[in-house]
């Protein structure tokens, strides 16, 4: 009877879930989306007020409007890197708990931290690029353009 429990017993899917912060692991997997999100919905409303209420470029608000939404932008980088840190940090934590290396682990696909991780790393990369290009555009252009 122990050798059949032994041969199906699989284990828990996330063996190692108490050693890694939930809330680092969180915050790198959803923290750059979050930021891209704030970046593009404050530019966005920012800029048609600013544009449907009249002020252009000879506008009194201008340069005050410009220099808050290139704030808005830093932030949103600021929080993108931090989320990209923060995932990949948890990515190379979470390399240790399997023996072998880490092609094995690929290959054996083991722990959901791992896998939450690796997907954390890739969600923070793309979405930190997006908010680079749109902080880009801040920079560059005009708001009313």
């Amino acid at each position: 009877m122990q050798d059949r429990d032994a041969l199906f017993d699989i284990g828990h899917p996330a063996p190692h879930r108490e050693s890694i912060n939930m809330w680092l692991l969180m915050f790198g997997l959803f923290g750059s989306a979050l930021a891209w999100s704030l970046q593009l919905n404050t530019g966005a409303a920012l800029g048609g007020l600013l544009c449907a209420s009249g002020d252009g470029p000879d506008g009194k608000n201008f340069a005050g409007a410009h220099v808050l939404l290139v704030a808005i932008n830093g932030l949103a980088l600021a929080i993108s890197m931090a989320s990209l840190w923060a995932s990949y940090r948890t990515l190379v934590h979470t390399g240790h708990m399997h023996e072998g290396n880490t092609g094995d682990l690929l290959d054996a696909g083991e722990g959901r931290t791992r896998f939450l991780a690796m997907w954390a790393v890739f969600t923070s990369l793309l979405f930190t690029i997006a908010v680079a290009f749109n902080t880009l555009t801040a920079l560059w252009g005009s708001i009313c353009s």
